[in-house]
């Protein structure tokens, strides 16, 4: 209001709480994504790169056929890690305030039903139901693994 200002409402318009948490979430697991991905491009051997150029592959063929083939297995452990992460979400539910209409976490849900309304039973089903639907994400993830991590020396050519 010092500069006669509306003052945006983040987390109490549902047009700008929905890409208000995304920000904050991609934020909270930015750094230790990127860590992994670093340590992942450094573990490419550079003679690839160097018998990619003597073929006379390109900047573009080089990225698509060694370098993301050979993230792949990091790529898929941030994946994996992340989409239980994702649906783990509660500190954001909890400490930051919310309008009704913008709705709510999973997380959040169990602990009012657990805390709030002391239905115990129905909060315990609810958080098996949780973890059944992380289990069959994480399961369907490591079933699609098999068509796109590429591990070194372990992958069969194809005739």
């Amino acid at each position: 209001d010092l500069l006669s200002m509306e003052i945006p409402r983040w987390f109490t318009e549902p047009k700008m709480a929905r890409p208000a948490f995304l920000i904050i979430s991609m934020w909270g697991v930015f750094g230790a994504n990127s860590v992994i991905l670093l340590a992942g491009l450094k573990g490419i051997p550079q003679e690839l790169y160097e018998a990619a150029a003597l073929d006379g592959a390109g900047e573009w063929r080089k990225f698509r056929h060694i370098t993301i083939p050979m993230l792949s297995p990091s790529l898929f452990y941030i994946l994996v890690v992340s989409t239980i992460a994702a649906l783990q979400v509660f500190e954001l539910a909890a400490f930051i305030p919310t309008s009704k209409e913008v709705g709510t976490f999973i997380n959040w849900l169990i602990y009012r039903e657990a805390f709030d309304t002391r239905h115990m039973g129905m909060a315990s089903a609810m958080a098996w139901i949780l973890t059944l639907v992380i289990l069959a994400f994480t399961a369907l993830i490591f079933r699609s693994s098999q068509a796109w991590v590429f591990y070194q020396g372990t992958r069969e050519e194809k005739n």
